[in-house]
């Protein structure tokens, strides 16, 4: 069983979400790195990595939402900067 999976009081698997996220943005991070950077990608390699971090951030204000309600309103928030991010 690797470290980012223990069994919870029920004996069911829980998955720790925050290091698998994170190592997906480190794993992005090196691909990103041994790609040659043209002017045709530039604008996606650059969204790759925002977006990959992104999954990161998301989670952990998730994580730190102490209502449904908070919860909500972050995803909201979250999204919104997603889309600006996008559309810049």
């Amino acid at each position: 069983m690797s470290d980012e999976h223990h069994a919870d009081d029920g004996g069911q698997r829980s998955y720790d979400l925050g290091k698998h996220t994170a190592r997906f943005g480190e794993q992005v991070i090196c691909l990103v790195r041994r790609m040659p950077l043209h002017v045709i990608n530039s604008t996606l390699v650059k969204q790759l990595v925002r977006s990959s971090a992104g999954i990161g951030a998301n989670d952990a204000e998730a994580v730190e939402a102490g209502s449904k309600q908070v919860l909500l309103t972050r995803i909201a928030a979250s999204f919104t900067r997603r889309v600006n991010e996008l559309m810049a």
